[in-house]
Formats: C-alpha cells, structure tokens, sequence
C-alpha cells in the first residue's frame, strides 16, 4: 500500500491534471524513506519506493513541461497511528527527537506544504537538515552508531 497506492493515484489523476496544466500530487513518505529503521525493514522499504517515485514523477513533470502541476513529499518521523502503536506494544520505543507526533500536527504540516507548493515537508521540520545531513557526510558503516547514539526507533525488547 506504501508504494503502490502512490501509482494507481497517478494513473488516476494525473492525465486530467496534465489536460487541465494544472495539480498538486503529495507523495507520503517518511523519514523511514531517507534513512533505513531498525526493526522496520519492509516498511522503510515501501516508504523508499512512495520517495523514489515521487522523484522520478518530478524529473518527468519537468520534462513535460508540466511547471504547474506542483509534487510534495512528506516525510514525518513516528506519527501516532495504529501502526506505530502497535509497534511500541512489543517493541521498545525511543525518540530523542519529538516523539511521537500527533497526527492533527502532521495534517497541518501538509496542508502549509501544499499550500506553499513546497517540494518537502519535514515533521519535525528540522528532521530535513538531519536527513540531508546524514546522507551527504555520514559514512554508511557509521549509520547503525548513529542510531545508537541517537537512542530513536524500534529496538528488539530485552
């Protein structure tokens, strides 16, 4: 569903946005799609694939010529739905950044995002220097220390 409802959605809507040279597709990704999870691997995975198509569907849109139709991609960290909760329920939880955002907050994070035509939408907002941080200076076999060192996500209970 992570990925996939992202193309049948396009499928959908797109041709009319592109007749009308109008629109504004949100891709919802995650921080899970900028940086892998422990504990988490298939649903960093899909939320990869809903990231990696929105970038390609951006590339194409600009090739078309298509500059008023407008793409947004969300990626907040732990947002309060049943999955996270479940999640916490047997696994040990940790976030030093935030914890665990309401979904309400989250919603208005979009909507100004949209609203803005801004290409990314961080929640927290200051999750994007982390990520482009993280990505552009870190080395990979460094990453797993990090999350050590950050004490964030999901962790095999003891």
């Amino acid at each position: 569903i992570n990925t996939t409802s992202h193309f049948w959605t396009i499928r959908e809507f797109l041709p009319h946005m592109l007749e009308q040279k109008d629109g504004h597709i949100v891709t919802i990704a995650s921080m899970a799609a900028r940086a892998g999870v422990p504990m988490c691997t298939d649903y960093c995975a899909s939320k990869f694939g809903a990231f990696g198509l929105a970038e390609a569907l951006k590339a194409e849109l600009y090739l078309l010529g298509a500059q008023n139709i407008h793409n947004t991609t969300v990626c907040p960290v732990h947002v309060n739905t049943n999955m996270v909760t479940s999640l916490s329920s047997r696994l040990d939880y940790k976030n030093r950044f935030g914890g665990i955002l309401p979904i309400e907050t989250v919603c208005d994070d979009i909507i100004d995002g949209i609203l803005r035509n801004h290409q990314f939408v961080y929640c927290p907002s200051y999750m994007g220097a982390i990520a482009d941080i993280g990505q552009c200076m870190i080395p990979s076999k460094a990453v797993p220390m990090l999350f050590k060192f950050m004490d964030t996500g999901f962790f095999e209970k003891k």
